[in-house]
């Protein structure tokens, strides 16, 4: 059995035993009512009754009951002691709690005052960047404008030039035609010169006639005397002296490929001495350029070469260069004058145009060579390295299957017409293409086609001296793409 529940049960008895006896009436046992076999002593204790024995258990049980409440009752106190405990330490955590969501209030307040800031700043911001994307537009437009000004000044000086290249032909349609009458003058003086001679002659054999012949004669000197006089009055009427003339022949007379080439290595041939520096170390290579008059402004030169190879190279990967410096020279160890400028040229962007100080020529001792006004018009040209080491001629066409954009702006070269007239002398890349009055109809940009110069408008411009590594790498990345984008004969 349950020994919680006897011990209930035990409870239960005593309490009625408690409450059912009789206490007053009840009295001591006397030894008549002890049932014993055996005499009493006198001496010996009383037995034991059942009853005495139910009073022990009871009692027993009392104690055991209230020992077990007072164990229950210490057990109830320690319990309610850590009950006590849990709840302070609960309570402290509570306001620990309670004092970090404070912290965090504020914190959060702090947060959004500060995100609120930002806001305002963000809006001040925008604010500027609206003015400055305003700014950077009306920059642009202006810009716009003046290369539309640019580009109808150039168009204007273009067709200036077509109707100059148009006078020079009439004058010189011109002045063949006062060749042809002064030949016929100088034929009608030779006549006279020999009829005057056959009239002395005969002046001796027939002395009858010399009243005639003399008059013959005078007849003679007024028709030569008109005859000065008309080719005088047709001279003065072209408008040029016979100095001049003579200058407009000389210009415009064809010269053989060793005159060319001769006038090449004496007057138009400079060094350009390119100086790059960047982290990693330095470049200073000296490459030959071919000295150009601008046909916007005859009085400013430019070297002109091509860029492939050199620092400057917009084929090149990416050189992160913090220095560029450009000295021109005629020759090695002559002396030399600094360039401002790199001009990338929009013809094509590997030609490299670089602007000379204007009085440079006489400290260099050279003189620049001119732009053919009309290359298109030249079929047979002067091929020239640019060191000097060799020079040919060779026949030049366009080429139909170019795009119409590009087919005015490349002349494809007859190899096989080069290879019968000067056998091993190969063109290459980076030649100068001449035609055969001298002046520059392009550069050889590959083996094949030449990019034909006529104006030296920039696509893009670098300053030399200090360089911003990836301004300068952002520059020549873009003039990179451009050749890209060029038929992969062209490359």
């Amino acid at each position: 059995m349950n020994k919680t529940l006897l011990l209930i049960l035990c409870d239960f008895l005593l309490l009625n035993l408690l409450a059912l006896t009789n206490w007053q009436s009840a009295g001591p046992i006397t030894p008549k009512q002890v049932r014993s076999t055996a005499p009493a002593k006198p001496d010996a204790p009383a037995p034991a009754s059942k009853d005495d024995d139910l009073v022990d258990l009871m009692r027993r049980s009392l104690a055991d009951e209230q020992q077990r409440h007072q164990q229950a009752a210490g057990d109830l106190d320690r319990r309610l002691r850590e009950m006590d405990a849990a709840l302070a330490s609960r309570d402290k955590a509570l306001a620990d709690s309670r004092r970090q969501l404070d912290a965090r209030a504020a914190a959060l307040a702090e947060q959004q005052a500060a995100a609120g800031r930002l806001a305002r700043r963000a809006d001040d911001l925008a604010r500027r960047l609206d003015g400055e994307q305003a700014a950077s537009r009306q920059a642009a437009e202006a810009s716009a404008t003046q290369l539309a000004r640019l580009r109808a000044e150039l168009a204007r000086q273009t067709d200036e030039a077509r109707r100059q290249q148009q006078r020079v032909s009439l004058l010189e349609n011109e002045q063949t035609a006062a060749r042809e009458k002064i030949e016929d003058l100088s034929v009608a003086v030779k006549v006279a010169e020999r009829e005057k001679t056959l009239l002395a002659e005969t002046a001796r054999v027939l002395e009858t006639q010399i009243a005639a012949e003399q008059a013959d004669r005078r007849q003679s000197q007024n028709a030569t005397l008109q005859l000065a006089r008309g080719l005088t009055e047709t001279t003065a009427s072209i408008g040029l002296s016979i100095g001049e003339l003579k200058q407009t022949l000389v210009d415009n007379r064809p010269r053989t490929p060793n005159e060319i080439y001769d006038a090449y290595l004496r007057a138009h041939r400079v060094r350009v001495r390119l100086r790059a520096t960047r982290a990693g170390g330095n470049l200073s290579p000296l490459v030959s350029a071919l000295l150009l008059a601008s046909p916007a402004d005859p009085a400013a030169p430019h070297a002109l070469l091509l860029a492939t190879g050199t620092p400057v190279d917009p084929s090149a990967a990416p050189r992160e260069w913090l220095w560029l410096l450009a000295d021109i020279q005629k020759d090695t160890g002559s002396p030399s004058v600094a360039a401002q400028n790199l001009l990338f040229l929009s013809t094509d962007p590997r030609l490299l145009a670089i602007p000379v100080p204007r009085d440079a020529c006489d400290r260099l001792d050279v003189s620049p060579c001119k732009i053919a006004p009309d290359p298109l018009r030249a079929t047979r040209a002067i091929l020239i390295n640019p060191d000097g080491r060799g020079y040919g001629a060779a026949a030049f066409s366009l080429d139909p299957r170019l795009p119409d954009t590009l087919r005015n702006r490349y002349l494809r070269m007859d190899t096989s017409l080069f290879q019968r007239l000067f056998g091993d002398f190969a063109p290459a890349t980076g030649d100068i293409v001449l035609n055969e009055t001298g002046e520059l109809i392009g550069l050889m940009v590959n083996n094949t086609y030449c990019a034909i110069v006529d104006t030296l408008l920039p696509a893009q411009t670098i300053a030399t001296g200090a360089q911003s590594p990836a301004r300068t790498d952002e520059q020549l990345q873009t003039l990179a793409r451009r050749v890209k984008q060029l038929p992969q004969s062209l490359q």
